[in-house]
């Protein structure tokens, strides 16, 4: 976007992006990361040549959506909608594994301290918040929303702000200390 002229400038048009659909800028802001919604891959962007690749494994993605990078940027998170999971791919490497036991995540947001990420569960009747620890993969399970499309972590650490898509059409506030 030129802020004189008001215009917006699309870049990296006829690179293989295909409904890029999350994307989140790396610690360092060299790099960016894409969710490729229906190209069910991830996209990298380098952010100094602007060259786009897919060095990440396709294999497990189905409609990946949200995207986040860990505080040190050594770890992708990426919610994989249609295949009910996450994935952690390990940034340097490029090898990902998945945790499994979601339903539909969508949005996700990592504690600045990097422990945890708060993982938006759409729908299915589940709806809720998935906090996963990350010294032990595991994934604690918080309801009461509607259809949570998008989550955010405070910079502190003491709060969430979750984005519910129907029902309420409210933003509810989460507190705890991550």
């Amino acid at each position: 976007f030129d802020m004189q002229t008001k215009q917006v400038t699309f870049h990296y048009n006829g690179t293989g992006l295909n409904h890029p659909w999350g994307i989140a800028i790396s610690p360092d802001s060299r790099h960016a990361v894409v969710a490729n919604c229906s190209g069910n891959n991830i996209a990298l962007i380098d952010l100094q040549t602007d060259e786009v690749s897919f060095p990440f494994p396709d294999a497990g993605f189905n409609e990946p959506c949200g995207v986040a990078f860990s505080p040190n940027g050594a770890l992708v998170l990426v919610a994989n909608d249609s295949g009910n999971n996450v994935a952690c791919i390990d940034f340097h490497t490029r090898e990902a594994t998945f945790l499994e036991g979601f339903h539909q995540p969508m949005g996700l947001s990592v504690s600045r301290d990097g422990t945890h990420a708060l993982v938006a569960n759409w729908g299915g009747g589940n709806d809720n918040i998935a906090c996963i620890d990350f010294h032990t993969r595991q994934a604690t399970l918080i309801g009461g929303f509607q259809n949570p499309s998008g989550v955010s972590i405070s910079r502190d650490g003491t709060h969430a702000l979750v984005a519910n898509f129907r029902g309420d059409d409210k933003i509810a506030q989460m507190n705890f200390d991550l």
